[in-house]
């Protein structure tokens, strides 16, 4: 079977105060506000990042600034990942099944888009202190818990 089949895109941006990191990132030249739409996203996510440890530094009763003053110089990955469906519908029969339009006498069927027992990508660690996904209408993304299930 295939193994991490993905398409991704990663950028460190760095902290806001850090000019070394702005310096060392390249970006595409084109669209051309691709570096300002990309950091622009990476600091609301470095802000959600900091209500999450407040969060954290709350519920274990320590101060709030715990965990965002131990990470205020972080380094920190942005990463946007893309897995193909491992499944997709298809119209199958009917007069009008190879154009896609519209005929009642089609009927749907799912296709193995990726071979069966592929991995999308494989069991990996994130050494972060914590990692923020969005799943949209693909699911896949399981934690492995220390006892060495996985959930879902």
């Amino acid at each position: 079977a295939l193994g991490d089949t993905e398409e991704s895109f990663t950028v460190m941006v760095g902290h806001a105060d850090d000019t070394s990191a702005k310096k060392k990132t390249y970006w595409p030249q084109s669209p051309g506000d691709f570096s300002a739409v990309w950091e622009n996203y990476y600091r609301r996510t470095e802000f959600t990042s900091n209500e999450i440890l407040k969060c954290m530094a709350h519920a274990l009763g320590v101060p709030e600034q715990f965990f965002i003053s131990k990470s205020s110089q972080h380094r920190s990955l942005l990463k946007a990942i893309h897995y193909p469906v491992p499944t997709r519908e298809v119209k199958v029969g009917g007069a009008a099944a190879a154009t896609g339009a519209n005929d009642t006498s089609a009927t749907t069927e799912r296709i193995d888009t990726i071979p069966r027992g592929t991995v999308r990508s494989g069991a990996h660690r994130h050494f972060g202190l914590i990692t923020l996904t969005k799943q949209v209408d693909n699911s896949g993304l399981e934690i492995q818990h220390g006892a060495g299930g996985w959930v879902a």
